[in-house]
C-alpha cells in the first residue's frame, strides 16, 4: 500500500502532466487504505495534497472537499502544521480551501489533547489566517472573539485537566480572557465545577492568576443574582478547598490590585470576600453570630494588615487617586466587619492604626477627611457600645450618602448571613467587550500577555492615540513645555515622562520590562533610594524582596546603560542591609546555582560585602576598596624613618573632645553574621566540594578569591558580635585543609588575610583567649606561614605571613 500511495502522489507532480482523474484518485483512494499505511508515508501524502494538489487544482476540486476533509482529519496532528505553513504562499482560491479545512481541524481541540505542542499552534490560527488574508470580515469564524469563544466552549465540554488548563492559560495570556471565560462559564456551571479548580490552577501557571480573578469577578458582578449566589458559583468553580494559597491570592488581588479599575465598587469587594470564606469553610447557610474558623480568620487578618499598610502609606495618602483611596477604605471597613471587637483591638494595637487615622485627619482635603471619619466611626461602632461610640457629626445624611454607605459595609457580613444558595443565576452575560485602564497594573498586564509573532499589524492601531481632544492635560512634574517644545531627543523626552516607581511592585515591573531600556534605567536608578524608603515600613519590602533580588541579579545587559554594574551592586547591597533574613538565603543559593553566570556570582558576592559592612556601620564608596581596607585594618603600624627636628614640638590632644562626640551604636550584624551569612556560604561551598561539580566556585580562581574575601569581610565585621567564636572556628576548619593544595596566589593571599584578621583584629586584645581556644589550629597555621616564608618568592604573601607570625610570637611570649 505504501508503494501504491507513493505512485498516486507522484502522478500529481506538475512534471507528470496530471489530469483531473489522477487528482481524484490521489485524494479518494488512499482513504480506503489509511489504516494500513505507515505514518511517514501518510505524512508525505498530506504534504503532497496540501502543497501541490490544492494550490494547482483548487478551482477544479470543489466536489472533492468532503474527501479532502476526511483525509486531513484522519491524522489531524500531521495535517494542522502543514496547512498552517501553506497559508503564507497560496492563491485566493487555495486560501479559501485551506481556511475551510482549518475550520474542521480546529473544531475539536480534544484531538490534540495528548500533545502540548499544539496548544500554541491552536492559539495562533486566527492571526495566521489574518496575516494571509490581510483583513477579514467581522462575522468570520476565525476572528479572535469568535474563534476563541468556540475553542473555549469545545474545551469546556470535554475537560482534561493538564491539556485544558494549559490551553486556557495560553488563551488568557494572549489577552482573550474575557471572551474565553464568558463562553465556557455556563458550561462549567452545568457541570457543577467538577475538576475545574485543578484546571484553573494549571491555567494560572501559564498566564496570570490576577487576570483570571479580574475576569471572573467582572463576569459574576453583571449577573442578576445575590452576592451569596455569585460567590457560591466562584467558590465552586475556582477553588477545591480553602487550604490553598490561591484563595489568599484571589482575595488580595481583588482588594489591592483592582483599586483603579473603573468597573469595581463595593459589590466587587463583597463578592470577593464571600467567595474566599465559602472556599475556606464550605458553601453552607451561616448566621451572623457564627464565629469564623481559624483558617478564615487568619486569611482576613492578613488581608486587613495589608490594607492598613497600604492605607497608612504617606505616598498613598498624598499621591493616590481618590477612587483608589475610596476603594481601599471600603475594603478595610468591610473586612474589619468580620472580626470580633477583641480581634479588632489586637490589630489596632499591633499596627498603630489610630495614629494612621490621625494622619488622614491632618490632610486639608475634605473628601479624604471624610474617609478617615468613616474608618474611625466604623471601628468605634464595632468595638464600643452606647455613648462611647464616636460620632464626629461631619457626615450629612443627605449630602454624604456615599460615605454613609461605606460605613454600612462594616455590618454587611454577607458570607455569614443565612440565605438560600441557588445553583445558578438567572442571567449569565455574554463576552465582556468594554475595557478599562488601570494605571497600577498596566505594566504587569503587558508583561503577562504573550506576544504572538504572527499577529497582524496594521496602521489603524494607533488611531485612538492620534485623535485630538479638547481636553489638554496639565504638564506633569517631570515634564515641562520647554522640554517638549525646545527640542531634545525622543528618548530624553520620554524618559522625563516616565515616572520613578513609588511602590516595590512597580519597581519590579520596571525591571521586568526587558524591551524598554528607559524603564530599566529608571528602575535601576531608583532602586536603592526606594528600598531605603520602604525599609521598616510595613511588609511591602519583605514580601517582595526575593522577587526584587531575582530581577536585580538578572538585570539585562543588552543595553548600554551608564554604571549598570555599580547601580546593580548598590541596590542589591541596600536590599541585603534592609531585609537580610529574607533575601540573603536566596542570594547565597544563586552563588552556587549552575545557571548563574560568572558576572552574576561576582555581583552577588560584592553586594553581600557591601550589605554586611552597612549592617556593621562601616561604609566605603565601593567594594573594590575592600582589599586595600582589609590590609589597612589588619596591618601593624611600622615606625617611620627617623627625622631631624629643630626646636621643641608641642602636642595638643583633642582626645577628650573626640570621646565626648562618640555615640554608641548597636551593631545590626549581631545575630546575623553567622546564621544568615557566614555559615550558609560555607554550607554551599562544602556541598559543591563534595560533588566537585563543574559549576563549583573552587574551580575558578577569581570566584574562589572573591568568596574567601567575602568570608573575611563578614568575619571582620563580626568582631564584636556573639557569633565571633564560632565563625573563627569554622574559618580554621575551612582554610587549613587548603594548605595541601596548589592554590593560586590570589586565593592564598585571601586565606592569609583571614588569618591576619583573626590574630590582629578579632582577638587583638584577647591573645591569651585565642591561644587557649585555638592552640591546634594556630600551630598548623604557624607551620603553613613558615613554609610560605621559606618556599614562596612573592613579597606580598611574605609580608602578610610575617605580620601574622609576629603577632603569634607576641601572643606566645605574653602568655
Amino acid at each position: 500500500m505504501n508503494e501504491q500511495l507513493r505512485a498516486l502522489d507522484d502522478a500529481t507532480l506538475p512534471e507528470n502532466t496530471p489530469d483531473l482523474d489522477a487528482i481524484r484518485a490521489c485524494v479518494e483512494q488512499p482513504l480506503e487504505w489509511a489504516r494500513s499505511i505507515r505514518p511517514v508515508a501518510w505524512k508525505q501524502h498530506i504534504r503532497t495534497i496540501a502543497q501541490i494538489v490544492i494550490p494547482n487544482w483548487a478551482y477544479a476540486i470543489s466536489s472533492l472537499r468532503a474527501a479532502l476533509k476526511d483525509t486531513m482529519l484522519h491524522a489531524p496532528k500531521v495535517s494542522l502544521p502543514i496547512i498552517l505553513d501553506c497559508l503564507h504562499h497560496s492563491n485566493a482560491t487555495a486560501l479559501e480551501l485551506y481556511i475551510d479545512l482549518l475550520k474542521r481541524l480546529t473544531a475539536d481541540p480534544a484531538l490534540y489533547c495528548d500533545d502540548r505542542f499544539f496548544c500554541n499552534m491552536l492559539c495562533s490560527v486566527p492571526t495566521r489566517i489574518a496575516n494571509a488574508l490581510g483583513l477579514g470580515g467581522t462575522d468570520s469564524w476565525y476572528i479572535d472573539k469568535n474563534y476563541f469563544a468556540r475553542l473555549s466552549r469545545q474545551v469546556a465540554r470535554n475537560p482534561q485537566q493538564s491539556y485544558t488548563g494549559e490551553l486556557l492559560g495560553r488563551v488568557i495570556r494572549q489577552g482573550h480572557a474575557d471572551v474565553s471565560i464568558a463562553a465556557l462559564y455556563p458550561i462549567v456551571l452545568e457541570q457543577g465545577g467538577k475538576g475545574w479548580p485543578e484546571i484553573w490552577t494549571l491555567a494560572e501557571s501559564y498566564s496570570s492568576s490576577g487576570k483570571i480573578t479580574e475576569t471572573f469577578l467582572r463576569l459574576v458582578q453583571k449577573q442578576d443574582c445575590s452576592i451569596q449566589n455569585a460567590a457560591s458559583q466562584l467558590a465552586t468553580i475556582l477553588f477545591a478547598d480553602g487550604k490553598s494559597v490561591r484563595v489568599e491570592n484571589f482575595l488580595s488581588h481583588a482588594y489591592l490590585r483592582l483599586a483603579n479599575a473603573s468597573w469595581t465598587d463595593a459589590t466587587t469587594l463583597r463578592i470577593a470576600m464571600t467567595t474566599a470564606i465559602y472556599a475556606t469553610e464550605g458553601i453552607t447557610a451561616r448566621l451572623d453570630h457564627t464565629p469564623l474558623s481559624t483558617e478564615s480568620f487568619s486569611m482576613i487578618d492578613k488581608l486587613i494588615r495589608y490594607l492598613i499598610d497600604k492605607w497608612a502609606d504617606p505616598v498613598f495618602l498624598k499621591h493616590g487617586s481618590y477612587r483608589e483611596q475610596e476603594y481601599i477604605t471600603s475594603g478595610l471597613v468591610y473586612a474589619v466587619g468580620y472580626l470580633s471587637s477583641d480581634q479588632i483591638d489586637s490589630i489596632m494595637n499591633e499596627t498603630a492604626l489610630r495614629g494612621f487615622i490621625h494622619r488622614w485627619f491632618e490632610n486639608t482635603d475634605m473628601m479624604r477627611t471624610k474617609l478617615a471619619v468613616v474608618v474611625a466611626e466604623s471601628l468605634s461602632q464595632l468595638t464600643e457600645e452606647g455613648d462611647s461610640q464616636l460620632s464626629f457629626g461631619i457626615l450629612n445624611d443627605q449630602e454624604d450618602l456615599k460615605y454613609l454607605e461605606i460605613k454600612k459595609l462594616a455590618t454587611k457580613r454577607d458570607a455569614l448571613t443565612e440565605v438560600n444558595i441557588e445553583s445558578a443565576c438567572d442571567n449569565v452575560p455574554g463576552p465582556i467587550i468594554e475595557e478599562y485602564h488601570s494605571p497600577q497594573s498596566s505594566d504587569q498586564d503587558q508583561d503577562d500577555e504573550e506576544l504572538d509573532p504572527d499577529a497582524l499589524i496594521t496602521g489603524d492601531q494607533d488611531s485612538d492615540d492620534d485623535d485630538e481632544s479638547d481636553l489638554e492635560p496639565y504638564p506633569m512634574e517631570e515634564e515641562s513645555d520647554d522640554d517638549t517644545m525646545q527640542g531634545g531627543s525622543d528618548v530624553g523626552v520620554r524618559k522625563k515622562r516616565v515616572k520613578a516607581p513609588v511602590y516595590i511592585l512597580d519597581l519590579i515591573n520596571y525591571l521586568k520590562d526587558d524591551e524598554d531600556p528607559i524603564k530599566l534605567d529608571i528602575g535601576l536608578s531608583s532602586a536603592e533610594q526606594l528600598i531605603r524608603q520602604k525599609t521598616n515600613v510595613g511588609a511591602e519590602l519583605r514580601e517582595s524582596a526575593v522577587e526584587l533580588a531575582r530581577r536585580l541579579i538578572g538585570f539585562p545587559k543588552a543595553y548600554d546603560l551608564d554604571n549598570t554594574s555599580e547601580r546593580q551592586k548598590l541596590a542589591l547591597a541596600t536590599l541585603v542591609a534592609a531585609v537580610p533574613e529574607t533575601v540573603a538565603g536566596y542570594m547565597i543559593d544563586q552563588i552556587f546555582d549552575r545557571n548563574a553566570s560568572m558576572e552574576q556570582k561576582q555581583t552577588i558576592l560584592a553586594s553581600i560585602i557591601l550589605g554586611v559592612r552597612e549592617l556593621a556601620g562601616i561604609t566605603t564608596p565601593d567594594d573594590d576598596g575592600v582589599l586595600k581596607d582589609l590590609d589597612k585594618w589588619s596591618a601593624i603600624e611600622e615606625p617611620s624613618a627617623a627625622t631631624t627636628t629643630l626646636g621643641k614640638s608641642r602636642v595638643f590632644s583633642r582626645r577628650m573632645d573626640v570621646e565626648k562626640k562618640k555615640k554608641t551604636q548597636r551593631n545590626r550584624l549581631s545575630g546575623l553574621a553567622g546564621p544568615v551569612f557566614f555559615f550558609p556560604l560555607l554550607v554551599g561551598w562544602w556541598e559543591g566540594a563534595r560533588g566537585r561539580a563543574r559549576s563549583w566556585l573552587g574551580r575558578d580562581a577569581l570566584l574562589a578569591e572573591r568568596f574567601i574575601m567575602t568570608l573575611n569581610v563578614i568575619m571582620h565585621c563580626a568582631t564584636n558580635t556573639p557569633d565571633k567564636g564560632r565563625i573563627v572556628t569554622e574559618y580554621f576548619e575551612f582554610a587549613l585543609p587548603l594548605r595541601f593544595l596548589d592554590l593560586p596566589r590570589a586565593v592564598t593571599r585571601a586565606i592569609l588575610l583571614g588569618f591576619d584578621i583573626i590574630v590582629n583584629v578579632s582577638y587583638s586584645q584577647q591573645g591569651l583567649l585565642l591561644l587557649q581556644e585555638y592552640a591546634q589550629p594556630l600551630a598548623e597555621t604557624k607551620k603553613w606561614l613558615e613554609d610560605i616564608m621559606e618556599r614562596v618568592n612573592e613579597d606580598e604573601l611574605k609580608q602578610i605571613a610575617l605580620r601574622t607570625l609576629a603577632k603569634l610570637m607576641e601572643i606566645s611570649m605574653s602568655s
